[in-house]
């Protein structure tokens, strides 16, 4: 049959734009038209529009730190456990911008990028930005966008992207539900999702 290409590909080859540093804005205690999401907002990895403040320094529609449908976060600074979780975002545009210690992945039209966040989310992906990332002691470890560039994901045809994004939405749904959420934002990095994810990254590869 045809050649078996491998389909371990690095993050930078997927992209459609290039990956963005957010902005950290002063925080006011009055509502504004700008809510800037806090680390808390993801680090689950999915995403909780409750955590966020608002801030008085305004942006343009077209400003590059509000979130559009799609977009995945990448936590670039946070505790050993933290750094590197992801998180869809999958509200509504113009809504929300994200902060300095968040990296925003998009990826190209033709994929998934529930799929992606899936692949970002198993501990093969988590592990990989876990032991680059830098920090003195004392300070919190951070990965960088040179980091994210390389790191591998597995990239197999459509209809298995599909199939396993399909199996995961059943097999995670548990994790989905906000009430388990809110008991434990621990959530996505349990044991039982993580098994879950570490299998269809491998079913990936496999693909």
């Amino acid at each position: 049959g045809p050649e078996e290409t491998p389909t371990l590909v690095e993050l930078e080859s997927i992209l459609r734009s290039p990956l963005k540093n957010g902005y950290s804005a002063r925080p006011v205690s009055h509502r504004t038209p700008f809510r800037v999401l806090t680390l808390t907002a993801t680090t689950s990895g999915y995403f909780d529009d409750q955590q966020f403040k608002f801030t008085d320094e305004p942006f343009d529609q077209d400003s590059p730190f509000w979130l559009s449908p799609g977009d995945i976060v990448v936590q670039r600074g946070n505790t050993t456990e933290y750094v590197g979780v992801p998180a869809l975002y999958e509200g509504e545009a113009g809504t929300f911008l994200y902060p300095d210690l968040m990296i925003r992945i998009q990826v190209q039209g033709a994929i998934d990028p529930r799929f992606v966040w899936y692949m970002l989310m198993a501990p093969q992906a988590r592990q990989y930005l876990r032991e680059r990332a830098t920090g003195s002691a004392g300070n919190m470890p951070k990965i960088n966008q040179q980091i994210l560039y390389k790191l591998p994901v597995p990239v197999p045809d459509e209809s298995s992207r599909s199939a396993i994004v399909e199996q995961l939405d059943k097999g995670l749904s548990l994790a989905a539900k906000v009430e388990a959420r809110i008991a434990s934002a621990q959530i996505a990095l349990d044991r039982g999702p993580q098994a879950v994810l570490s299998r269809a990254f491998s079913v990936g590869l496999a693909a």
